[in-house]
């Protein structure tokens, strides 16, 4: 720093020179201290900024499925990774405020077809389509916004028997604001 100031010729008796050379020293040891401070915090948090979103559906057709989760394994979109098509489950990796949407269409005579969003195990919201004599199919569909923290899990299940059909009536999807 010294070198700095004799370069630029500031010359100072009453020690205004050694002054500000300190304030300057002091300013940078703070500045390396916060860029410090946000990289680990950025290390535990990862990039806020990173798009997450996904949309997926399922290649056949959903029939006596018994509370248990929905296995969405055709991945049409699926950005940053956080949709597990083995699974089914969303894995939250950046905490913030997330969108998600789902839709259902019955396959079966006089038959429901309930689908629920689950966020960690809780359930949380409904849709419910129903095929009605005469062939007539139903679709449902429901949004839900949600305030996730890293690694969450949400999931679409059911809890009695559905028969729902596949690709490109029954599909997940979900993104970070």
């Amino acid at each position: 720093m010294t070198n700095w100031i004799r370069l630029i010729g500031i010359e100072s008796k009453d020690g205004t020179q050694r002054r500000l050379l300190t304030r300057l020293e002091d300013l940078e040891k703070l500045v390396k201290k916060h860029k410090k401070e946000n990289d680990r915090k950025f290390l535990e948090n990862g990039d806020d900024n990173k798009t997450i979103a996904f949309t997926v559906s399922s290649s056949k057709n959903l029939e006596n499925y018994n509370n248990q989760r929905i296995i969405y394994d055709k991945v049409i979109t699926n950005t940053g990774n956080a949709y597990n098509k083995t699974t089914g489950i969303f894995t939250c990796p950046v905490s913030g405020t997330y969108v998600f949407t789902w839709s259902t269409m019955s396959s079966s005579a006089k038959q429901s077809c309930y689908a629920f969003i689950y966020h960690n195990g809780h359930k949380l919201m409904m849709s419910h389509s129903y095929e009605h004599s005469g062939g007539y199919h139903e679709v449902a569909s429901n949004t839900m916004v949600l305030s996730l923290k890293k690694n969450e899990l949400v999931w679409i299940g059911t809890t009695h028997g559905i028969y729902c059909y596949g690709y490109p009536y029954t599909g997940f999807s979900g993104w970070k604001l």
